[in-house]
Parts: C-alpha cells; structure tokens; sequence
C-alpha cells in the first residue's frame, strides 16, 4: 500500500450530513481534462467543474466555509483559490 499507516475515518465521514439542497454530502468524478505541467500542475477544466456545483448550496444559503473542495497539488489550490473568490463575488452581489 502506499499510506500503510493510514487509517479509515469513515465513522467521521459518515457523519456529515449532506445539504437540504443536494442528495449526497460528496462528490468524486474522473474526467478528461488536460493537465498543465509547470512548477505546480494546474487543471483548469477541473476546477471549473469543481467550482460550479460548490456554488449551488451557497446560492441556497450555506455558507463557503462550509464547502470543501480537495486538490492534490499546490498550484490547483491556488487556481481553485482564485476561482472561488471571483465567483462567491458574484453570487453574493447577485
């Protein structure tokens, strides 16, 4: 394995309730977009998939701090970063 030590946390995750304005609490998809090489992969197709349905529950009034989006590699988080900023404007100016 490649975690050996790495334990379950199902009992945690199961816990989490999914919004009223969604059927399931998370979400895992596999897609095709391209990746960008440089000094931190970036996935600009991606993000935009991931950005889009985290702003349907905060449009339905939950707050962005209660919305996780995971990314594996330093420069998606900075993408995704910058993405979440200048959508939430969007949706809180609205």
């Amino acid at each position: 394995p490649s975690y050996p030590d790495l334990r379950s946390n199902h009992e945690r995750v199961d816990q989490h309730r999914a919004p009223a304005c969604v059927a399931k609490s998370m979400w895992f998809w596999d897609h095709r977009d391209p990746e960008v090489p440089g000094r931190s992969v970036t996935n600009p197709g991606e993000c935009a998939r991931a950005v889009a349905p985290a702003l349907f529950p905060v449009q339905q009034g939950y707050l962005p701090s209660q919305i996780t989006i995971i990314a594996a590699y330093q420069g998606q988080k900075q993408l995704l970063r910058q993405a979440r900023q200048g959508e939430l404007r969007l949706v809180w100016a609205g």
